[in-house]
C-alpha cells in the first residue's frame, strides 16, 4: 500500500532508559502516512487544541517513550469522522494499520501491545468487522479492541452493534472507547472539537451503553473510556437520579448506573489534575484507573505535565504504581509475558 512507513530499528532514549522506564501506556496512536493520505492529515489536525499533527513514526514514538518513562504502549489507529472510500478501500486500509502495529510490537519485544481498529466498518460492514477482530486477536495477537463513541451518529448501546458486543462477550474482550464527533455537530466556533467534544461524546456513549443495558447483557467484556469517561464522573448522579424516571432506562438508578461506573477502566489521558482526577477518585476506585499519553498528538511537555502531575497529586506509592504499570498488567495478562 502506498505510502507504507515500516516500523523503525528500536530507538535509543536520550533521557531515561528503557530498562528504567515502567509506565503501560494504553492510549496511544499510529498514525503512518496511508492512514493521514486516506484519511486528510488537515482534517486530523483541525480536531486538535493546537491545530496540527506533530510528525508520527514508530522511531519517534519509542524516543518518546523512553524519554518519558514509557515501557509499553498499546496502540491503535484513530477512526476517521466519514467514511474512506468504499467498503473495499476502508477494509483494506483497516487491515494495512492493524498489521503495521502487530509488525512493530514484533520488531519491538515488549515495546507495544495493539488494540484492534476498526475504522467505520461496525457502521458499513459488521461481517468484515467481525472478520477483522477475529483476524486482530487470532492471528495478529490484539489484546483488545478499539471502538470510537459513536459511528456515524450511532452509540454504542444501540442495538444494531449487538452483534459486535456478542463476539466480544464470547472472546472476554477488554475494549478501549475513543472519543469522536457527532456528525453535525458543529461545538463552540474556534474551539478544538477535542477540547470539548470529545469529552461530551465519551459521556453520551456510556450513557447510551447504560440506557440499552449493554454492560449488563454483555458482562465479560471490560472497558476502558478514555480522558477519565469525559463528563460522566461528574454527571454520575445526575444519571442516576433522571434514570430513574425513565421506564425505557434499562440499567438505571443508583443501584444500575454507580456499580457499572465503578467497574469500567478509565485512562487518564489528560486528566491529571485536582479538578478532573479528584472527580474520578469520588467515583472509580483506584484499580479502575490506567495511565494514558495521547501520544502522538500529545508531544513531550504535555505528557511530562500529565506524569509530573500524577506524581503530585499525594497519592500512595501502591496507588501510583497500580495506575501507571499494576493495573494494565492485571487488565492484559500477556503483557506479562512480553515484559518478563
Amino acid at each position: 500500500m502506498d505510502g507504507l512507513n515500516k516500523p523503525a530499528p528500536a530507538a535509543s532514549a536520550k533521557t531515561g532508559s528503557t530498562t528504567a522506564a515502567r509506565r503501560i501506556d494504553v492510549h496511544q496512536h499510529f498514525l503512518p502516512p496511508a492512514y493521514l493520505s486516506a484519511v486528510g492529515e488537515a482534517t486530523l489536525a483541525a480536531a486538535t487544541a493546537a491545530g496540527k499533527l506533530n510528525p508520527w513514526s514508530v522511531e519517534r514514538s519509542l524516543e518518546l517513550m523512553d524519554s518519558c518513562g514509557i515501557r509499553t504502549a498499546i496502540a491503535s489507529t484513530p477512526s476517521p469522522n466519514y467514511p474512506i472510500g468504499d467498503i473495499e478501500q476502508t477494509a483494506k486500509l483497516c487491515r494495512f494499520c492493524n498489521e503495521l502495529i502487530a509488525q512493530a510490537a514484533q520488531d519491538h519485544p515488549g515495546r507495544f501491545g495493539m488494540f484492534a481498529s476498526l475504522l467505520l466498518l461496525p457502521a458499513a460492514d459488521m461481517d468484515r468487522a467481525l472478520k477483522e477482530i477475529e483476524h486482530c486477536i487470532d492471528v495478529l495477537g490484539a489484546d483488545g479492541v478499539s471502538l470510537r463513541s459513536n459511528y456515524l451518529g450511532r452509540y454504542l448501546g444501540d442495538r444494531c452493534f449487538d452483534p459486535l458486543w456478542e463476539e466480544l462477550e464470547r472472546r472476554g474482550s477488554v475494549v478501549h472507547v475513543h472519543p469522536a464527533v457527532t456528525p453535525g455537530t458543529a461545538g463552540v466556533p474556534g474551539v478544538a472539537a477535542s477540547m470539548l467534544e470529545y469529552g461530551f461524546d465519551t459521556t453520551r456513549s456510556i450513557v447510551s451503553l447504560l440506557y440499552n443495558g449493554t454492560p449488563k447483557r454483555f458482562p465479560r467484556v471490560k472497558f476502558i473510556f478514555s480522558h477519565a469517561g469525559g463528563a460522566l464522573p461528574y454527571l454520575a448522579g445526575r444519571v442516576a437520579s433522571f434514570s430513574e424516571l425513565n421506564p425505557d432506562f434499562a440499567q438505571k438508578g443508583t443501584a444500575g448506573v454507580i456499580p457499572a461506573l465503578r467497574s469500567f477502566y478509565y485512562d487518564i489521558t489528560d486528566s491529571v489534575n485536582p479538578y478532573t482526577f479528584g472527580t474520578l477518585m469520588k467515583l472509580a476506585p483506584v484499580t479502575q484507573l490506567l495511565f494514558g499519553s495521547d501520544v502522538p498528538f500529545a508531544a513531550e511537555p504535555r505528557i511530562r505535565l500529565a506524569t509530573n502531575g500524577l506524581a503530585e497529586l499525594g497519592l500512595a506509592q501502591a496507588e501510583l504504581q497500580a495506575i501507571e504499570r499494576d493495573n494494565a498488567l492485571k487488565l492484559f495478562p500477556r503483557l506479562r509475558t512480553r515484559l518478563f
